[in-house]
């Protein structure tokens, strides 16, 4: 748990503000027209939450916001504003049934909090890692054949020799492209789609973090949602990536999210130490180190496409490019969504353009583990 200077009895008031913050926006983006009741934290580990209509209040368990995230503290929050919902719409419903459920999917609940709190397991939820995906869910044999195949492939990319490399990387890109082009023209319930939290505990987002965030929109088959996380125990908010895709996709986007964000580091640290560069290049250099791989990515999707005489493969290709089962699901939870350009600030043009070269070179591969050496990655692409 991360300690925080600020007395526990100074917090209480503000998460309670926060909370009816939280509940005020939900109402609002959701459109339920709902009157707010009086929210109040309770120092209890009975329940996580609790709806009173005869009090008219939301009860938020103490002991959820000091050990849980506040992702979870905000699904309790929309579990119980359900449970509203179903008393001011008149019904009668007690419990958890079918009434219950489609307010849960009015308001983008997710599914493990749908159910009664005794049976919600919070030690296996986890927002901000694919980990936290549900263990119990049925098994995709296509999906986890691919993530076989591509973990080998990426072991081989760790090979000193390019050539040998490039063609690992390459063929991972192929392997990844088929799937989801046979995904889409599919179009069955396998669709499962999903979303992750990259959790920037900072209240900026670096412009190297929006620059992944646009490669992995490009060449990942996932959509990227900036966003911001409350901190309770901190009293800050911080940025968040989210990123939305199935679960395959979610893998693969999160583990390449991960390795490039290292790898620009450690590229940096060595780029700067060989030719004594002052702090102050870094930003221009890691730009143009993403910038350069995302330009060989752009030029092997361009090889591959011209291979392509099929009409029904390019067709899916550019289905790929607007998945519309993907649209639907993040307009679900972000019903209101809008998006703003950012300024990139100023870029020193020596640096950014060593960057560019050198982003040429980068090839991704899984991280080398148990080693002296820092990895660029830490290796958890497991389905």
């Amino acid at each position: 748990m991360i300690h925080t200077e600020i007395p526990h009895v100074y917090l209480i008031p503000i998460w309670c503000d926060q909370l009816q913050k939280e509940y005020d926006y939900i109402n609002w983006v959701f459109k339920l027209k709902l009157t707010r009741p009086q929210i109040r934290i309770v120092d209890v580990t009975s329940f996580l939450g609790q709806w009173d209509p005869l009090l008219r209040e939301i009860k938020i368990s103490q002991e959820l916001i000091y050990h849980y995230s506040w992702h979870i503290v905000l699904e309790i929050l929309k579990h119980e504003m359900a449970h509203q919902l179903v008393t001011d719409k008149g019904s009668e419903e007690n419990g958890h049934g079918a009434e219950f459920k489609s307010f849960c999917q009015k308001i983008a609940v997710d599914p493990r909090f749908q159910r009664a709190q005794s049976e919600i397991n919070l030690n296996e939820i986890d927002f901000e890692s694919s980990k936290g995906f549900e263990s119990n869910e049925a098994v995709d044999p296509e999906g986890q054949r691919l993530m076989e195949k591509i973990e080998k492939l990426l072991s081989l990319a760790q090979s000193s020799n390019q050539n040998e490399a490039l063609a690992a990387m390459e063929k991972v890109n192929e392997l990844y492209e088929k799937y989801n082009i046979d995904r889409i023209v599919r179009r069955t319930e396998k669709n499962n789609y999903k979303y992750l939290v990259i959790n920037l505990k900072s209240s900026k987002v670096r412009a190297h973090y929006s620059i992944i965030a646009s490669i992995l929109m490009e060449h990942f088959f996932v959509e990227i949602v900036n966003s911001d996380i409350y901190d309770p125990l901190n009293n800050r908010k911080n940025k968040t990536i989210e990123i939305f895709g199935t679960k395959e996709n979610l893998l693969i986007a999160e583990y390449v999210f991960h390795f490039l964000n290292r790898t620009v580091e450690e590229l940096w640290k060595h780029h700067a130490k060989i030719h004594f560069l002052d702090t102050k290049y870094k930003r221009s250099f890691q730009l143009g180190l993403l910038h350069g791989f995302n330009s060989k990515l752009r030029v092997s999707k361009e090889n591959r496409l011209k291979k392509i005489t099929d009409p029904e493969i390019s067709k899916s290709l550019t289905l790929l490019e607007d998945d519309p089962g993907l649209s639907l699901f993040i307009g679900m939870k972000y019903p209101k969504l809008s998006s703003r350009k950012r300024d990139t600030g100023r870029v020193y043009g020596s640096a950014y353009s060593k960057g560019l070269e050198d982003g040429q070179k980068i090839v991704i591969h899984k991280g080398v583990e148990n080693s002296a050496t820092p990895s660029t990655g830490t290796f958890y692409l497991k389905y």
